[in-house]
């Protein structure tokens, strides 16, 4: 071998025919430069280490302080669900209390009560008070029931 010359790897081994290998691949002092140049570009496997060691002490830290721990991780996703469960419950709430007013059953119930009122025009429909009444009535059950629950749920 010359000067500036080095061995980039040997390669033996047995052919299909059955027939021996070897084969020697010669470095030439630039792609020793170039192989200088990545190594210097890239971290080393300490370097990798050391820098996994700090992000876990960072996590560790970070989790410590907040009060949680990593394995609490595992769990997020239920939270989101439950996060996502929480702000539909009321407007959930709202529909289901919105389409038990629409239905005739309560209308009639309405007017079989509070006969004596005049929210009814004579069609048999509900007038501008007669809405006026049934909304007051949705935004006082929505209210009750609402503070209920919370009062059950403080318990």
């Amino acid at each position: 071998m010359g000067v500036g010359r080095f061995v980039k790897g040997v390669n033996s081994g047995i052919t299909k025919n059955g027939d021996t290998f070897t084969s020697i691949e010669i470095l030439m002092l630039n792609e020793l430069s170039e192989q200088e140049e990545y190594r210097n570009s890239h971290p080393t496997k300490e370097e990798v280490y050391k820098e996994m060691r700090e992000e876990n002490y960072r996590e560790e830290t970070f989790n410590d302080y907040n009060g949680s721990h990593a394995q609490d991780y595992a769990g997020y996703s239920d939270q989101q669900i439950d996060d996502i469960l929480s702000d539909l419950q009321v407007p959930i709430f709202v529909s289901i209390l919105f389409f038990l007013f629409q239905l005739p059953i309560i209308n009639a119930y309405i007017f079989k009560r509070f006969s004596f009122l005049s929210i009814y025009n004579d069609d048999g429909n509900f007038n501008f008070y007669g809405l006026v009444f049934k909304s007051w009535i949705f935004g006082s059950i929505y209210y009750t029931i609402t503070k209920f629950t919370n009062f059950l749920i403080s318990l």
